[in-house]
């Protein structure tokens, strides 16, 4: 998996960097998306920078913290759990 990700607060022109990488094992109720399209909203830049504007600023774990909020892509996997509707079955 490739992912764009900061391993400590900071300034992000400095931090962010692209990386190689297993993906996490699927939990019973989760889904994995295989990320088309990711724009970089401001508040991405704001938890790289640890600013309080959303909160305490963000834990970052042993691997790195991937930073984002908006994504587009295609469903790839689902776990045990998770029902799967297409759009066309959803009402609302």
């Amino acid at each position: 998996m490739r992912r764009i990700v900061h391993h400590e607060l900071g300034q992000p022109s400095e931090l962010l960097r692209v990386e190689e990488g297993p993906s996490e094992p699927l939990g019973p109720n989760e889904v994995r998306v295989r990320v088309s399209y990711a724009p970089i909203h401001p508040g991405d830049l704001l938890g790289v920078m640890g600013s309080p504007a959303f909160g305490t600023p963000p834990a970052i774990g042993p691997g790195g913290r991937v930073s984002s909020f908006e994504g587009a892509g295609i469903v790839s996997e689902v776990g045990e759990r998770v029902v799967v509707a297409r759009f066309s079955q959803i009402e609302g």
